[in-house]
């Protein structure tokens, strides 16, 4: 951080008697200007809370890092709960998909490596895509827990939806691998997005519960349960989805 000194001329009001002109000074302010590096850091994809985005039909731009990201409404069909099927891909450089950690474009989300298509399918924003309608730490590290100093802790944890949006959990909710220490909690996504979870050790996705806001349950993006028991699900083995009449009502 530094400061401008600007030397300010002010005229004032009062004359001077012999020129009838305003009278003049001369006034010094000290200007604290914040000067702010630019960072390069990883492209936050979907539509995050509080982000600004310049939306239209089908795409959406992220002004702030120029992330498109690409929305395709496909079929819906009514039920006990409504069966929505869309398709969404994100347009951004991204680092640390592949094995070299190198930056590289994607279209699709998943995590840990490339999904290799441009666009991934998805049901009432949570199931069938790789990677969401989950949990995920994004942190983690080795802390003592009482006499032990190598404990492993997981930091960190958001929720994948449907677009590839991460709903942050307050990054202080941590599990470890101790019994000594926190093994269990259950928090709200912090932006806004509603969602809750309850997150334990060892963090296996399908005991680790998602609720909307709406109540409705999302378990380990392969079934969605609205607040009257009704089902949406997803088999990976034969990707198709079920709706909530039990049904078959897409698959690949």
């Amino acid at each position: 951080m530094s400061s401008i000194i600007l030397a300010v001329t002010l005229c004032c009001r009062n004359l001077n008697p012999l020129t009838k002109k305003p009278v003049c000074g001369t006034s010094t302010f000290a200007v604290v200007v914040l000067l702010c590096s630019v960072s390069v850091g990883q492209v936050p994809l979907g539509a995050p809370n509080f982000s600004a985005m310049d939306s239209h039909q089908y795409e959406s731009v992220d002004l702030m890092d120029n992330n498109v990201l690409l929305s395709v409404p496909g079929m819906q069909k009514a039920g006990a709960m409504p069966f929505v099927f869309s398709m969404a891909a994100n347009s951004a450089m991204i680092k640390g998909l592949n094995a070299a950690s190198t930056w590289g474009p994607t279209m699709a989300y998943e995590i840990g490596t490339y999904s290799g298509a441009p666009f991934s399918a998805s049901v009432n924003n949570a199931l069938g895509a790789p990677g969401w309608g989950v949990l995920v730490s994004t942190y983690q590290t080795t802390q003592t827990c009482y006499t032990r100093t190598d404990v492993l802790f997981y930091y960190g944890w958001e929720i994948i939806d449907g677009s590839g949006t991460a709903h942050p959990l307050p990054f202080g909710d941590y599990v470890s691998e101790d019994s000594s220490c926190q093994q269990q909690f259950t928090d709200t996504t912090i932006d806004g997005s509603g969602y809750t979870a309850t997150v334990k050790w060892p963090p296996i996705q399908d005991q680790m519960p998602i609720y909307t806001r709406d109540g409705a349950l999302i378990t380990a993006a392969t079934s969605f349960t609205d607040r009257n028991s009704n089902v949406i699900s997803y088999a990976t083995s034969s990707n198709s989805w079920t709706d909530s009449m039990g049904l078959t009502t897409l698959a690949s």
